[in-house]
């Protein structure tokens, strides 16, 4: 319902921009012609808040419908705004900042095409080392393999992406696959057959495990009533053990390797935090550690958990020796400072990206593959993180 009163003002704002430029800063060109070039980009401004406006509306959100109505619509608004950045160095009167502003608009520009023709697919595999004392002698070396945020229904083209991926994966040969939740963007009808009997093809000797995440639960389902979103859950989740995927939900397996044991704990996205995903801090009523209350402190823990922000509760629970998580996604986009890059999801997020550790323990947050909102991935690209245990 939001989009609704949100769409008005993207439509308002800009134009009202556009009109003052053009009527103040191009007088010189005639009306005819200045109302040739506003009317050029009226169109092209309006056309894609108008289309996802007409979305926004229907009744039901089918996947198809929303990667064209949605995603595309929304890439193309985004890239209508760089005329903002030539209005800016029209401004001035010296050629130097016009010259700037075409050459920054250009690159930008670029920046959102390359998300989109390269960034979006560009699988790239992150080699981590996490030492823990607490790690047992077997485990010396083990090779995990962590992917998350897979959104298959906003994949371009699913069957071949999933198929690349599981190539890619498979190739580095990890002993353990960990997934953490996102599976789908909005319902379970995303994994068809096709897209199931690639992911199937997902081997490794100590398994392929997984948990949920917000969008595996249905709850940007429209029309609830024909598909209820319990019910949109129960054959995503099904479907995923049909492809031999081992599903936590707030449960604990015990793995063993050259018969020394960890304990692996998965937790499922909670209901509750649906409108508390992207804050900073979760309730306190929110206590994923009594979920370990069963499970002995001696073994060397890995958890599994969609969500980032638990990981102070879960490391202060004597547990998640190694938490790993997604969500984030980087927001799709990364620029390269520093070591580990920096995005606007920093603003929003404590940890958002990459390896964190405090008091003996680890978070890692994967990238994602998938994609929300727009079709693009700016220096985020898709990630794959084979991680080597090791004795420290």
């Amino acid at each position: 319902m939001m989009m609704k009163y949100l769409i008005p003002l993207l439509m308002a704002a800009p134009l009202a921009i556009d009109y003052l430029f053009w009527r103040s800063r191009h007088a010189h060109l005639g009306p005819r012609l200045r109302r040739v070039i506003y009317g050029a980009i009226l169109a092209g401004a309006l056309l894609p808040l108008l289309s996802l406006l007409e979305a926004s509306l229907r009744t039901d959100n089918l996947p198809e419908e929303m990667l064209l109505r949605g995603s595309w619509c929304l890439m193309i608004y985004l890239a209508m705004q760089v005329r903002f950045l030539l209005y800016l160095g029209w401004l001035f009167r010296h050629k130097a900042p016009r010259i700037a502003s075409v050459v920054v608009a250009c690159g930008v520009l670029f920046a959102l095409i390359h998300g989109v023709a390269v960034g979006r697919t560009a699988l790239r595999v992150e080699e981590v080392t996490i030492r823990s004392s607490r790690l047992p002698v077997g485990w010396q070396g083990a090779r995990l393999l962590h992917f998350s945020d897979l959104h298959v229904g906003s994949l371009l083209r699913p069957v071949e992406e999933c198929r690349r991926l599981v190539d890619t994966i498979l190739a580095l040969q990890p002993e353990l696959i960990l997934f953490t939740g996102d599976l789908v963007n909005i319902r379970h009808t995303e994994l068809t057959r096709e897209v199931m009997d690639e992911l199937s093809r997902l081997k490794a000797p100590l398994g392929v495990y997984a948990v949920t995440g917000n969008h595996d639960l249905g709850f940007y389902i429209k029309d609830s009533l024909r598909l209820p979103r319990e019910e949109n859950t129960r054959l995503v989740i099904e479907k995923e053990r049909q492809m031999g995927w081992q599903l936590l939900e707030n449960e604990h397996r015990l793995l063993i390797r050259h018969h020394d044991t960890i304990s692996l704990t998965g937790i499922g996205f909670e209901r509750s935090l649906r409108n508390l995903r992207h804050t900073r801090e979760l309730p306190a009523t929110y206590q994923p550690q009594a979920l370990y209350d069963t499970l002995s402190p001696h073994w060397f823990n890995l958890t599994l958990c969609h969500l980032p922000q638990p990981w102070d509760d879960i490391r202060t629970s004597g547990y998640g020796d190694l938490t790993l998580s997604g969500h984030v996604h980087s927001m799709q986009h990364k620029l390269p400072l520093g070591a580990r890059g920096w995005s606007l999801a920093a603003l929003l997020y404590t940890r958002w990206s990459g390896l964190y550790s405090q008091e003996g323990r680890h978070l890692y947050i994967n990238d994602g593959v998938g994609s929300v909102g727009i079709p693009a991935r700016i220096g985020a690209t898709p990630e794959l993180t084979l991680i080597t245990l090791e004795q420290e």
